[in-house]
Parts: C-alpha cells; structure tokens; sequence
C-alpha cells in the first residue's frame, strides 16, 4: 500500500526519540539510551542484505538502546530512522514493501532481546560462565557425584567425568578464557576447549590444557596443551591459587599460567583430526575435568571474552 506521506504513518518515520516509535511499542519509561556499539554492525549487515536481493536502500541509519517496554520490562534493542533522502513513494515504485522493510527490523529487534539475557561482560570484556553458587549452565556426563561447589568454587573429586559448559549457544571460536584453579596434593585435572558434551569417557573433541602441579604423579604439568604441545616445568605448587588462561586467536593457542606463556602452538595448515582425540582447531564449548578419586581440583571466576563476536554477529542476519 504507497504510503503519501511518512508523518501520517507512525510505522515509517524519522525519530529523534521514542515518541516517534510505532504505539505498539512504545515505552512507558524512557531512559537515556545506552548504545551497544557492536550492534551498529548489525544494522551495516541488514542493509547489505537489503542491497544483495536488489531492496532500494539510499541510506539507513541503525541505533540501538535498551529501554522498557510497558510494565514487564523486555529488553527492546532496536531505534531506527532513515532520512528524507528515500520518499516512500520510491519505495513503493521499486519494489520495497513497506511491510518487508518493517519485518527486518522487527525480526532484527527479536535477535537482539534474545541477545539481552546474557551475562554483561565486565570493564574488559570478560563474562563469567559460572555463578558461583549453582551449576546453572554446565551439565555433567558420567559420576555426577565427583562435583561439587564449595565456598564459590567447582570442586572436582572422584571417578572420571566432565562438566561442560552448555550455557551458550554460539559455539566459541576465537576467545580468551581465565579460570583460577587450586589443586590440592598431587593431584590431577584439565580444562578442554572446543569439545563438545558427550556421555561418557575423555572428551574426543577439542583440546586439553593441563591442571597438575604434582612434581611426580604426571609428568605433564599445568600450561601443557596435552598430548600436542607438552610441559615439563612446573610454575605452580599445589595448594595455591592461580589462574590459568586460554587464548585461542586463528591457528594460534597460547596457555598462560598467572602472566607467563608456557604453551604457544601454532596449528599446522594441513593438520587433520586425530582418530582418538581430534586435537584440532575447529569451535565448541568448554569443560572441567574430574580425573580420579585422589585427585581434587578447585576452579573458580570462569570468565570468557570472545575474540570474533564481529563475525558471529554478523554470521547471524547474512
């Protein structure tokens, strides 16, 4: 249906602020707005979309905030204006219903309210994926029993099992992990990345970086990417607190034990998955180890910054 003139459609105007927004959604409180700037990128991907299938698109201009919508208080992410530049009888005339134009935005405004119930990352960008308090987020397979929180930690102690992280669905990439971790007398662990939940039995997928610090139970010790790139030396003792920190970045893993890199490995270029365990760069999630009844491990303030949000985000609307 041509539309004669913008300011008789409260569906199609250019706004300065929230009065302007369709009465369907129209905020009874509205705040100062907070720009999510990796957003902006979305809105550059919606009008590449546009222009691939041909939509006539002069300029479009993408903001996003979050405000309240009446009194449930969903998190709506979506304000948006286009300039005077394209008529409306010009998007009439060239095929660009109006009503696709709205269904973009408004498919895009629903992506981005999923995206709102995830963790807000801190000062430098990092999310914590546990709680402290509960195992909201993470699934055990085998021996659930070997898990259990202590004093805001993740204690593994018992028979052989893994909990994955199964809090996000976007799998992980290229990211920066921080886990603190105690290990109490000889005793043994590891934290996997770019695995998958299985059942049952060491995790096939993805990559293990150490946890031990016992001078003779294992020779492969804390910093070790296993059975790939291993470590001999130990730079921390039992029963102390440090943080071990996972960086994967392209074909490139580090592993660093409080600020010191022990493990940099750069994947060859023809590298195949490994039959019995993949050992290879691909994506997934991460997991903690329980290894055996006399091993006990600690792991507390688990925290992930991904290094390629612009490529998912934009993955997701192309």
């Amino acid at each position: 249906m041509p539309i004669d003139d913008p300011a008789d459609n409260q569906h199609f105007c250019r706004i300065a602020d929230a009065e302007c927004l369709a009465p369907a959604l129209r905020p009874r409180d509205v705040r100062r707005p907070k720009v999510h700037w990796w957003a902006v990128f979305y809105g550059a991907g919606i009008v590449g979309r546009m222009r691939s299938h041909g939509w006539s698109i002069h300029w479009c201009r993408y903001t996003f905030s979050t405000w309240q919508i009446g009194r449930v208080g969903w998190p709506c992410e979506l304000l948006y204006s286009v300039t005077e530049s394209l008529p409306p009888q010009k998007i009439t005339e060239e095929g660009f219903p109006m009503t696709r134009f709205m269904s973009c935005l408004m498919l895009t405004a629903l992506t981005l309210i999923g995206s709102a119930d995830a963790a807000e990352p801190d000062q430098d960008g990092f999310v914590q994926l546990f709680d402290g308090k509960s195992f909201e987020g993470w699934k055990a397979n085998e021996n659930k029993n070997s898990w259990k929180i202590l004093d805001g930690a993740i204690v593994a102690n018992g028979s052989r099992s893994h909990v994955f992280y199964v809090g996000d669905d976007k799998p992980f990439i290229n990211f920066e992990l921080r886990v603190d971790v105690k290990t109490e007398a000889d005793s043994n662990g590891g934290i996997y990345f770019h695995t998958k939940f299985q059942e049952q039995g060491w995790p096939k997928y993805g990559f293990e970086a150490q946890v031990n610090n016992c001078p003779k139970k294992d020779p492969i010790k804390t910093g070790s990417l296993y059975g790939v790139k291993n470590v001999f030396e130990l730079h921390v003792k039992d029963g102390e607190w440090y943080t071990e920190t996972v960086i994967v970045n392209g074909k490139n893993v580090k592993i660093k034990v409080n600020d010191t890199i022990v493990t940099d490995y750069t994947e060859p270029a023809d590298k195949q998955p490994e039959p019995d365990y993949t050992h290879k760069l691909d994506e997934g999630t991460f997991a903690l180890q329980a290894h055996d009844p006399g091993s006990t491990v600690h792991f507390k303030n688990i925290r992930v910054k991904r290094l390629d949000w612009f490529r998912w985000h934009t993955a997701t609307i192309m």
